[in-house]
């Protein structure tokens, strides 16, 4: 079972990408947090288990995307912990500004339920994360 951890302050894109790992055929481990801060408090929590991948949307009140990667790649325990960042900007200055901050990859949010589920599907094969 593979643990995902998913940050993003819009209820409706947390929702939709809970029932897209749903409709994969793997046992999944799904945790969520509602901006950057509450997942940095999250991660430091002595009973938090350190998830498998972590993905994150850029644009969050409190701590952004951005500023919660910097932050959490200092950790030496979350240093190595593959994060995409799932946004909707197709920024290509703001893409390469995340892979150089440590980000392992760079998601654009998708409008079809399908296409997200796919992706998801490959990325988690690529990564070793079959049931």
């Amino acid at each position: 079972m593979k643990r995902i951890f998913f940050v993003d302050d819009d209820e409706d894109d947390r929702d939709v990408f809970q029932m897209a790992l749903k409709g994969l055929n793997m046992e999944i481990d799904y945790v969520e947090a509602v901006d950057g801060q509450d997942a940095l408090d999250k991660i430091h929590r002595a009973d938090f288990a350190i998830p498998d991948l972590i993905f994150v949307d850029l644009n969050m009140p409190r701590l952004n995307g951005l500023e919660f990667i910097l932050k959490m790649k200092q950790m030496d325990e979350y240093k190595d912990v593959p994060t995409y960042v799932y946004t909707t900007s197709t920024s290509p200055r703001e893409r390469v500004n995340c892979l150089s901050s440590g980000a392992s990859g760079y998601i654009i949010k998708h409008v079809n339920h399908a296409d997200l589920t796919k992706e998801l599907n490959d990325l988690l094969l690529k990564l070793g994360a079959a049931a």
